[in-house]
């Protein structure tokens, strides 16, 4: 069941990675299935509890870089603007119900260290200045998880 969430998250991975946009309509059919796949595999009461922890989390984690961004660079919004887009925030907030509440914490922690190591490492071997991808590297440690969990 899980293997459906590959088709939007492809699109979405595709379309991040090239364009640093992704559709809204991609973004929806991954949250939708995703409610859906987490509903079937856990049940009401864990995919509602889920998507409350994981969702403190989430906006503790925002609340933080919001926070270190005014402190450090003091105008906020155009930095902002640059460091992640919307689409960002509500891809990680749709990979909620997937986890519980410690894998979470994981998940976004290695996921966020992983991709910025590989925009890395492109940006020096490309010699092209670009944003990070976070959606495209979010979106491929899923699917690995999606396998591995499999």
């Amino acid at each position: 069941m899980e293997f459906l969430l590959f088709i939007p998250l492809v699109r979405l991975i595709r379309s991040d990675f090239r364009k640093r946009r992704v559709k809204i309509t991609d973004l929806l059919l991954f949250g939708c299935l995703q409610l859906f796949v987490s509903w079937w595999g856990v049940g009401w009461k864990e995919l509602v509890f889920r998507l409350k922890g994981n969702g403190w989390v989430f906006l503790f984690m925002v609340t933080g870089v919001v926070l270190y961004v005014f402190i450090r660079y003091g105008q906020g919004r155009r930095v902002m603007r640059r460091l992640g887009g919307i689409g960002d925030g509500w891809f990680c907030l749709m990979l909620a119900p997937a986890f519980t509440l410690r894998t979470y914490v994981y998940f976004l922690i290695l996921a966020f260290l992983l991709t910025f190591c590989g925009w890395e490492i492109y940006r020096r071997v490309s010699g092209r200045r670009v944003t990070i991808p976070l959606v495209s590297g979010m979106g491929v440690m899923y699917m690995v998880f999606l396998t591995i969990r499999f």
